[in-house]
């Protein structure tokens, strides 16, 4: 027999179950001839020792539930090597006894799934998002996926049948979730809603029409998108209109100008708007104003000056 040969012809994670419950998982392989052995989770084999051969090997998963691939790098006394691998999903028990996992025959106004779930399938590191709507949207990165979820064992793993059974949104993204806090001066809105918003750090503002959206000089990639449980967080004040474009209180400045202003009612006329310059820092602060809340707007955009702070 050629001494570069190894004659191991298969691999087997804990006798070839598809899930296991225990982070430490059985290797075996099939008519092994192989003089050393090397085991990992990583393909690179970094953490990884040559061992000598045996029948059999433990080998221990990363502490976070998920699917895994083990690798094996098997070497002949010649030098020959052979590298095998297989994939194990490392799991609740629960999950694992989920009726969810096979196909089920459900109402059409029943979804397969249950709804505000992640899910993903065995032999997939994709993760999904089923909706109210029973449709099932990607999360696009790591980010998104805990701006719903704390932990990554709140994934649930079905069957890669049940999953496709589940229709792709038309919208083919997530937006941001309940656990995200929007920025101050930010512009919003809910995929279940048309109405755009901006967003003052306590209040949403609707803004009424695209005409004014435009005017203000936004463009519509500056919109997020967000979850309407982010929304029904915040308590709706004025809204953004042609005559009344910055609600009360708002703070602005000017690109050619360090002063700050004060968009105020004008007291002369309460269809009109003021801006009141606040002319120290010692005012500023006074009035429990904060700096990042100061939005710079184009000079195009003027407003009657009011009494000075």
């Amino acid at each position: 027999m050629d001494g570069k040969i190894i004659t191991a012809t298969a691999m087997h994670l804990n006798n070839d179950s598809d899930y296991t419950t225990a982070q430490t998982v059985s290797v075996t392989f099939d008519q092994n001839n192989a003089s050393l052995i090397a085991i990992s989770t990583d393909a690179t084999f970094a953490d990884a020792a040559y061992e000598p051969a045996k029948q059999t090997y433990n080998v221990t998963l990363p502490n976070a539930f998920g699917t895994y691939t083990v690798y094996a790098k098997l070497r002949s006394s010649a030098g020959g090597i052979t590298v095998l691998s297989k994939q194990i999903t490392y799991t609740a028990e629960e999950t694992i006894n989920d009726t969810t996992q096979q196909p089920i025959d459900t109402p059409s106004e029943t979804c397969i799934l249950k709804e505000g779930k992640p899910y993903k399938s065995p032999r997939s590191s994709a993760v999904y998002y089923v909706t109210d709507a029973c449709t099932k949207r990607p999360f696009q990165t790591a980010a998104r996926y805990f701006e719903y979820f704390l932990s990554w064992n709140s994934v649930i793993v079905v069957d890669a049948n049940v999953l496709g059974a589940v229709t792709t949104d038309p919208a083919g993204y997530m937006p941001h979730g309940q656990l995200y806090t929007p920025l101050v001066n930010t512009i919003l809105k809910a995929t279940t809603d048309p109405k755009v918003y901006w967003f003052s750090g306590n209040n949403l503002h609707w803004i009424v029409s695209e005409t004014v959206f435009n005017t203000l000089g936004y463009v519509w990639n500056d919109i997020e998108h967000v979850g309407a449980s982010i929304l029904a967080r915040f308590t709706h004040g004025e809204d953004i209109t042609q005559h009344h474009l910055r609600p009360n209180g708002t703070l602005i400045k000017y690109d050619y100008s360090p002063r700050v202003y004060v968009i105020e009612k004008d007291p002369q006329d309460s269809t009109r708007q003021v801006k009141r310059w606040i002319h120290d820092e010692e005012t500023f602060t006074s009035l429990h104003y904060q700096w990042q809340n100061i939005l710079t707007i184009n000079e195009a955009e003027t407003y009657p000056n009011g009494e000075t702070l």
